[in-house]
Order: structure tokens, then C-alpha cells, then sequence
């Protein structure tokens, strides 16, 4: 190299980022640039200058590789290689091209060019992966995609593709091969012909059935896009097909289903009839049209309208109510007939039809008679199932019109709201009222054409179920619900009565549940980007490495199981999560398909940090680079925690109510048809010399069989701990007398005879109400007694008995015996800390020795 040439570009070559080495036949130096002096002194801790060897500074392995770049550069074959070095403690990727330069024929040199290609290497790493990544959430989808080029090449396809084209045609397919060869013969015609409707830019979309296979035909959704690039360049098609066999052969068996389920609506007892978005009928069962012809004299004809079928006050309310339900509101109300005289009760129910799209194209009425079960709303009222809901407070008003003044509260209302009976007896009750709800209570309960509709003909109508605000002694304020009605006292008095249910838990937890759903609806509209829709899902998305270590989370991994992400950074999943309950079989099945790079999907308990259990159902992804090596594992995860408590609990359920109809339908049915044949046949029997006493006997027998039966069928739908007793240091035998308050005098007079024959010289007295056995024990206080108390009598009952027996100094011990079985009335029993045991009618010598010292 000659001076003038080697002072032009000397500058040049040494300001190049490049590192530059110019090498003879024989290895040596014979020039470097600035930048390679730095590049080899950092990787040799040498400084090399002309004249030095530059293979006697490389380790055996690089000197094999120099001698042998050196070789295929000088056969004029491209030398090109990427190495990762260490350099100053971090990695650095370097690419180096070595070249043989000649002038004139005439060798000068072997030039080696090497420069750092780290970031491009880092770009290259993303790319693979966000490749892979899409290629893997390409290959979850159910549908067969694949993109072919405007020649009918194959660009690229995803892995259910490559099933169904080995199923059906029996090669894999390959990327570049014709994509005609891989189409069935059945849907040659339909492919070309649409291919070439997407070639002119149209989208396709349609439904067709496909011989797959000799006498084997199915349906597919077939869908062809055309893919442009960036400036608007045909890049090809995308096509994909669903297979859609079981939907439209579903059609089939729902036209078969709809003429059965038209026959089932004609044998059912309530009325059906199904309305379009104008109120014209499409639909009306047997019993709708019977109705149509008892109330207007004419049965319902399809398409006709609702107004045609007129009745006054009906009818309107049912036009308005049917505009909530087509915005998607289902309504349930109850109302009163009066036609031509003959009074009933109905129950509506209106709800919204939905089409395949989710919006409402019909509506659905279903009527039925509960004029029965009016009659009987008193004793509905007063189930022992209502005090399930809350505290309670009873009480009596008289009319709202007449300024509801309290008659009787029952003696809870200090627990409940503080006041005692005096401050609350005589006054309003809507004194005590916020002053926001009675403004509203003003026009409905305040309103004569309200009460008078009540009590209108003595015939108990409507009742009251609202829920207000209630203000307490301290000056708070309770939620209630309000469930009343009009009763007629024995003075003739029409009162108010009914019990004040306390709410307000429920209350404030309705309150916060509206707020928790509006933040989220809030939160949901801010997500606008497809990465932050992945933070947010609710679906638990993990991802791996090669070796099964954590690399990613997103929020919905954090918020189920508590660990946040550094927490399980580089850990695998199992280590984590799995614990003592974790079947093994399933993790085994997991680890050995993972071992295989086979996708899966599986049901798995995992535990959180807090140690609480949750079920998940699991789809886990390999991730392949284009070149179709492993790179990572993606898991999806649903909690289905739910799901399988409500399954386990609808089996338990299912078993109970199993056992329950056997007891009913087999063995109780038969104790009561034996106690009815020896009943209908006694006369037959005495006069065959079967004794009456025998026959009383079989009586005893079968009723004592259907008692225990019944406990058995309790023990079914209930489950509680028994009555402790609380005073088992108390004995019959030391008492002064033995107290029955019990409505039924036959069972009052043999319960004495009873206990005379266990404890002869015991006084027994017995009342029929318990108003009278209040006012003798008041009487006698001193005196030491048992009270056996029974529960459902009239006027008061037996819990009204303990409300009032509670304010009694040193009361004595009760024993409930009643004709309950329910365990709501047990551990309602449980609340009165003199009530010692709860015992189940009658009442036998063996239950008395349990009090017989």
C-alpha cells in the first residue's frame, strides 16, 4: 500500500466504529485501524501493532477457526460469523466477515472486518418471540386458518390446518405448497370460486355442506378475506373454516324439540303466550286460549294484539310493563281480577326472549291462579322460615289513615331499635320514620283508595312489602323491610299487623356491591389497547420458559393467588401453587406433557398464598421460533372455583332430596295407609276377634313408625346440632309442681295423666292460652316448677309465652313440646336462656325419665 494512499485513508479507517485487521499469508499483522487496537486489547488485554502474529494471541479453538475462515476466504467463499463474548463482565454479540483481497490477481492480504451487532441481536430475540407468540394464539383458535398468496401458494398456516389436511388428504401440508392439492374434492368448486371473489377484494362469509369423505358430508362456516400490505398492495387471502356440523344439525332436532315443547306448554296448568316486539300473539298454550274464551269469549288467534283481548286495568299495566322487558328486565307482580263477579289472584311473569345476536325479539307471559294460596297468606306470614331473614319486630297498627298508632310491638323492639314498648305503644309509628321515605310512603300506604281496596267486601287483599328507614333510639337510622296486612280484631277493629324485618346489613352490602360494579364499569371503559386488555382479563395468564420457570404474570395471577410477580419470578408454577390436595396423577399428567411439547387442557387445585384452595381449569401453549424451536409455555387458567363448589353441592342436594322422596313415596306412605286400613276395616276385625285393643295397638304402632319417619325426613333437608341441655342439674322430682301451657286440651289432660303415673305425688296444672299462665306464675313466684310450653297456639304463641317470660325474675326452666320438627324453630329456641331442651310431640314416659333424677 502506497504512502499517498495509505495518508488518504488512514483517517478514514480509523474513525470507523468497525474493528479492521489486515493480515498476510502467514498470519502477521500488516495493518489495524484505532478501533481494533481497543477491540483486541479488551478481549486479549494486549495491545497489537504492525509486525505482531495474530494467531499466536487465540486460544487452540480460534486459531482452528482463523486457519479455516482463511482457507474458504481464499477459495472466494463467504466468510460471515456471530460469536457472544464476555467483555467487561457482559455479554456482547460480535459479527466477522473475513475476505481474501487481491489487486490485479496478485494476493495482498486477508482483511477481517468485525463490528457489534448486540442490540440487533436483542431486536432479532423480540421479534422471534412476538412471532411465536402470535403463532401460538393463532393455534388456539378453533378455526382452520391459513393465508395463501394470489398464485395459490401457502404463506402460512396454523396447527389445526395441518390436522385436518393430514385427516382428510393425508399429507401435511408444507409453506410454499399449492394450496388446491390440500382441498377436499367436495369443496374444490366452492374454494376456487370464492378465492377468486376475495382476489377482487370482496369478504366472504358463508355456510356449506362439505363431502368430507366417501358417505361422510358436514357442514362448515367457510370465510375468505383478501390481505393487503401497508401502501395497499394485494398480499393474497386468508381463509378459515369452523366446522359447524352439530349447530345446523341442531336446527334439526330444535324444530323437533319446539313441537314437543309446544305439547308439554299445552298440558301445563298455567298460562303461556308468547308476544313479538308489537304485542301480536306468535304463541299460545291450551290453557291461555281456555282463559281467552272464559273472560271475552273468544280463544287466542295468532297474530292478532293484545288490545283485542281488553280488559280495564290489565291490560294497561301489561302494555307499560312489556316496554321494560323488550330493554331487557324481566317482571314478576301479583294482581287481583274482578270479572263479572269472580274474584282471583294471578301471578304475571314477564321476560325477554333473546335471538343469536343477544337483543330481545319477543316476549314471553306466563300467568298462574294463586287464589289459594291468598286464602292462606296469614299462615304464610306467620312461617317460622320469615325470622330466618333477620331480627323481628311484630306489631299493630291501626289504619295509616288514621295516623298508625302502635296497638302492640313485640318485645324484641329494645334489641332491635332501642325503644322500650312504652315509648313506642299509642304513638305513630311514622313519627319514627325518615323524614325522605314517608314522603313516598305518603302516596301509597297513606292513600284511602289503598286501604279501602284492603278491606273493601271483608275480603284481605293486597298486603304491604316495602322496604324504609327506621330511626332508632340513638338517633340512627335502620333499614327494614316492612311485610303487613289487615286483620280484624274480635271487637270488630280493622288493624294493621305484620313484622318489621331489620335489612340494614343487607342494605349496606347491596350498596357496596353497586359501587364495586360501577368502579369496574369505569375501569373497563378506560382499557382501549389489546396489551392492557391482557392485564386486566379476568383469565389468569402465566408464561414460561423452556424449563417450566415463571417469566410473566399479568394482574389476574396476582389478585387469585395473592403472590405478586418477583415473588414468583424464575419459580415454577407447581413449586408455588400446588399443594397437599393436589392430585398427583394430574400433576404427573401435566409434567409429562409438557416433557412432550403437547398442548393440554386440565382441571387442577391449587392453593393461594393465604393456603386457601381454588380450582382452575388450565389450557397450556408451547411456543415454537420460526425455525421451530421451543421457546417458552403459555398457560391460560379460568377460576372455576364456583363452578365445582356449586356442582359438589347440587350432588349433596341431589342425594338428600333422593333420600327424602324414598321416606315419603315408600315408607311413611305405608304407615299411613296401614293406619287408614285398620280404621276403615275395625268392624271387620272385631268381628274376626282381632280385640280392639290389638287394633289400637297396630294404631299406636304406625303412628309411633311415622313419627320417627318424619324426624328421618327432617334430618334431610335440615342440619343442626341438638339443644344442649343448659340446666342438667334440675330434676322433675324436686320441684313443686309441673306447669302445661298447651292449646289442645285432650293432649293437656293425657300429658297429666302421664306425668301422674311417673310422679304420683306431683300437682300438675294446665293452661289452655297463654295470657292465664302468665298471670299464675306471676302469682306464684316463689314457686319451683317445670313449664312444658307448646309453640303454635292461637292469639299468642309459645314464643310470645318466652318474649314475655324473659322480663320475670328467676324464672323456672322450660321445655318446649311441640309438633315442630323444623331446625329453624330449634335454633330459634336456642336465643331464650331458659328454655333447657326442645322436645318433639308426644310426650312419653321415656322423655320424662331424662328429668327424673
Amino acid at each position: 500500500m502506497n504512502n499517498s494512499l495509505n495518508d488518504f485513508f488512514k483517517p478514514i479507517l480509523n474513525n470507523l466504529s468497525n474493528s479492521v485487521v489486515l493480515l498476510d499469508d502467514k498470519h502477521t499483522i500488516i495493518w489495524l485501524n484505532d478501533t481494533a487496537v481497543l477491540y483486541l486489547k479488551k478481549l486479549f488485554g494486549k495491545a497489537l501493532s504492525v509486525g505482531d502474529s495474530f494467531i499466536n494471541i487465540l486460544p487452540p479453538k480460534q486459531q482452528e477457526a482463523l486457519i479455516k475462515n482463511v482457507q474458504s476466504a481464499r477459495a472466494h467463499e463467504k466468510v460471515y460469523r456471530e460469536t457472544l463474548l464476555d467483555i467487561d463482565g457482559k455479554p456482547v454479540w460480535y459479527a466477522s466477515e473475513v475476505k481474501a483481497i487481491e489487486s490485479e490477481n496478485q494476493f495482498i492480504g486477508i482483511l477481517i472486518e468485525a463490528y457489534e451487532i448486540t442490540k440487533a441481536k436483542e431486536v432479532q430475540t423480540e421479534n422471534v418471540f412476538a412471532g411465536a407468540t402470535l403463532n401460538a394464539i393463532k393455534n388456539t383458535s378453533n378455526d382452520t386458518s391459513v393465508l395463501i398468496s394470489a398464485d395459490k401458494k401457502v404463506l402460512w398456516f396454523n396447527n389445526l390446518f395441518e390436522e385436518n389436511v393430514k385427516q382428510f388428504i393425508g399429507i401435511p401440508p408444507e409453506i410454499g405448497g399449492d394450496m388446491t392439492s390440500y382441498v377436499v374434492d367436495g369443496a374444490k368448486e366452492i374454494f376456487a370460486i370464492n378465492f377468486d371473489k376475495a382476489l377482487k377484494g370482496e369478504h366472504i362469509e358463508i355456510d356449506n355442506e362439505i363431502v368430507v369423505s366417501p358417505n361422510v358430508a358436514e357442514w362448515f362456516s367457510l370465510n375468505f378475506y383478501p390481505v393487503y400490505s401497508h401502501n395497499s398492495n394485494l398480499l393474497g387471502v386468508f381463509f378459515s373454516a369452523r366446522n359447524i356440523n352439530n349447530r345446523i344439525r341442531n336446527k334439526e332436532k330444535i324444530l323437533d324439540t319446539n313441537t314437543k315443547l309446544k305439547s308439554i306448554l299445552d298440558n301445563t296448568t298455567d298460562d303461556y303466550i308468547l308476544f313479538d316486539s308489537n304485542l301480536n300473539i306468535i304463541l299460545a298454550n291450551k290453557s291461555a286460549n281456555q282463559a281467552a274464551i272464559n273472560l271475552h269469549g273468544k280463544p287466542l288467534v295468532e297474530g292478532a294484539n293484545i288490545t283485542e283481548y281488553y280488559l280495564q286495568g290489565v291490560t294497561e299495566r301489561f302494555i307499560e310493563n312489556s316496554k321494560r322487558v323488550f330493554e331487557g328486565e324481566t317482571i314478576e307482580y301479583e294482581e287481583e281480577i274482578n270479572f263479572n263477579g269472580i274474584r282471583t289472584w294471578e301471578q304475571f311473569r314477564l321476560f325477554p326472549i333473546d335471538n343469536e345476536r343477544g337483543q330481545v325479539n319477543a316476549l314471553a307471559f306466563i300467568s298462574s291462579d294463586i287464589s289459594e294460596l291468598k286464602k292462606n297468606l296469614h299462615e304464610l306470614l306467620t312461617e317460622r322460615k320469615l325470622f330466618n331473614q333477620g331480627p323481628v319486630v311484630a306489631f299493630k297498627w291501626t289504619l295509616f289513615t288514621e295516623g298508625s298508632v302502635s296497638k302492640y310491638v313485640s318485645a324484641n323492639i329494645q334489641d332491635v331499635f332501642g325503644y322500650t314498648i312504652d315509648e313506642i305503644m299509642d304513638k305513630s309509628f311514622l313519627d319514627f320514620l325518615h323524614p325522605d321515605d314517608l314522603k313516598w310512603l305518603d302516596n301509597y300506604v297513606l292513600n284511602p283508595d289503598w286501604n279501602y281496596y284492603v278491606h273493601k267486601d271483608d275480603h284481605v287483599g293486597p298486603y304491604l312489602d316495602t322496604s324504609y328507614r327506621v330511626k332508632c333510639k340513638n338517633g340512627e337510622y335502620k333499614w327494614v323491610n316492612d311485610y303487613s296486612f289487615l286483620v280484624e280484631e274480635p271487637n270488630g277493629e280493622k288493624l294493621v299487623c305484620g313484622y318489621l324485618i331489620d335489612i340494614t346489613e343487607r342494605k349496606k352490602a347491596l350498596i357496596a356491591l353497586e359501587e364495586t360494579n360501577s368502579q369496574l364499569k369505569n375501569a373497563l371503559t378506560r382499557v382501549n389497547t389489546q396489551s392492557k386488555i391482557l392485564e386486566v382479563t379476568t383469565n389468569i395468564i402465566v408464561l414460561t420458559d423452556v424449563e417450566g420457570k415463571i417469566t410473566w404474570v399479568n394482574d389476574a395471577f396476582e389478585k387469585c393467588t395473592g403472590y405478586t410477580f418477583d415473588e414468583v419470578f424464575e419459580k415454577k408454577p407447581g413449586e408455588v401453587l400446588q399443594g397437599f390436595e393436589t392430585n398427583p396423577a394430574t400433576v404427573e399428567f401435566i409434567s409429562d406433557s409438557i416433557k412432550k411439547e403437547k398442548k393440554l387442557k386440565v382441571e387442577i387445585l391449587n392453593y393461594k398464598k393465604s393456603g386457601e384452595k381454588y380450582w382452575v381449569e388450565m389450557n397450556i401453549e408451547p411456543i415454537y421460533d420460526e425455525k421451530g424451536t421451543l421457546t417458552a409455555f403459555l398457560a391460560i387458567e379460568n377460576d372455576i372455583t364456583t363452578k365445582k363448589d356449586i356442582d359438589r353441592k347440587l350432588r349433596e342436594r341431589d342425594e338428600r332430596l333422593k333420600t327424602f322422596s324414598f321416606i315419603t313415596s315408600h315408607e311413611l306412605r305405608h304407615e299411613f295407609a296401614k293406619i287408614l286400613l285398620l280404621l276403615e276395616n275395625k268392624d271387620l276385625l272385631l268381628e274376626e276377634a282381632f280385640g280392639e285393643l290389638d287394633v289400637l295397638t297396630e294404631i299406636e304402632i304406625a303412628a309411633n313408625a311415622m313419627n320417627d319417619i318424619i324426624s328421618k325426613m327432617n334430618s334431610q333437608l335440615y342440619i343442626s346440632d341438638v339443644t344442649e341441655d343448659k340446666f342438667s342439674h334440675l330434676s322433675l322430682d324436686t320441684v313443686d309442681e309441673v306447669c302445661l301451657v298447651d292449646d289442645d286440651e285432650i293432649v293437656c289432660f293425657i300429658n297429666t295423666k302421664l306425668i301422674k303415673m311417673s310422679l304420683p305425688n306431683k300437682k300438675v296444672v294446665a293452661f289452655q292460652n297463654v295470657d292465664t299462665a302468665l298471670n299464675y306464675i306471676q302469682s306464684t313466684p316463689d314457686t319451683k316448677r317445670f313449664i312444658f310450653l307448646d309453640l303454635n297456639m292461637p292469639y299468642k304463641s309459645g314464643w310470645d309465652f318466652l318474649d314475655e317470660y324473659k322480663a320475670i325474675s328467676n324464672p323456672s326452666p322450660v321445655i318446649l313440646l311441640t309438633s315442630s320438627i323444623d331446625d329453624v324453630d330449634r335454633e330459634q329456641s336456642k336465643q331464650y336462656p331458659q328454655v333447657i331442651s326442645f322436645l318433639s310431640k308426644p310426650l312419653t314416659s321415656e322423655k320424662l325419665d331424662v328429668f327424673i333424677r
